[in-house]
């Protein structure tokens, strides 16, 4: 099973930036949104440090991460795919 995950901050300007892409990308791929500041467990589980993160995960282990604001729709569509 393939889950993406994408780790942001309300008050963080590059994810803020980033919306427009992931709102895209989730008409192509089903993505659940956590909140970084309200998900610590969830981030340290994931080793996630900084924000936006877009971790690809397949049956339980991760495939594929980007991090930053240069996250760009093909590297995604690639990750997912993989």
């Amino acid at each position: 099973m393939k889950q993406v995950l994408y780790f942001s901050k309300t008050d963080c300007a590059p994810c803020n930036a980033l919306k427009p892409l992931i709102s895209e990308l989730q008409s192509e791929m089903t993505i659940m949104l956590i909140d970084a500041d309200t998900s610590a467990e969830t981030c340290r589980t994931w080793n996630v440090k900084s924000v936006p993160t877009l971790l690809f995960i397949q049956n339980g282990m991760e495939t594929g991460r980007l991090i930053g604001n240069s996250i760009q729709r093909n590297k995604a569509i690639e990750f997912y795919n993989k």
